[in-house]
């Protein structure tokens, strides 16, 4: 590897899929304590973790769905991650 690689120093953002957005919300701010920095859609609900890191929560269904001012995601498959760095 190169010295002049990127070196990761955590992550950034995650992305899950839940088909109950409220649920999820529930989840994640009722029993883990994360904190919401947006107020969820039917779309997705975003998190701020400590680190400070990201976690979204999309619908697969709606976050599929093409001409959206968001790209579509794949949300059959898995989902995605992004370093901090």
């Amino acid at each position: 590897m190169a010295s002049s690689s990127p070196r990761v120093l955590g992550v950034y953002e995650t992305v899950l899929y839940a088909s109950d957005v409220v649920l999820a919300v529930s989840f994640y701010s009722e029993v883990l304590g994360l904190t919401l920095i947006e107020e969820p859609g039917e779309l997705s609900a975003a998190f701020r973790l400590d680190d400070g890191g990201v976690l979204l929560v999309f619908d697969p269904r709606r976050a599929s769905a093409p001409h959206r001012p968001v790209p579509s995601h794949g949300a059959t498959g898995p989902g995605h991650v992004a370093f901090a760095l």
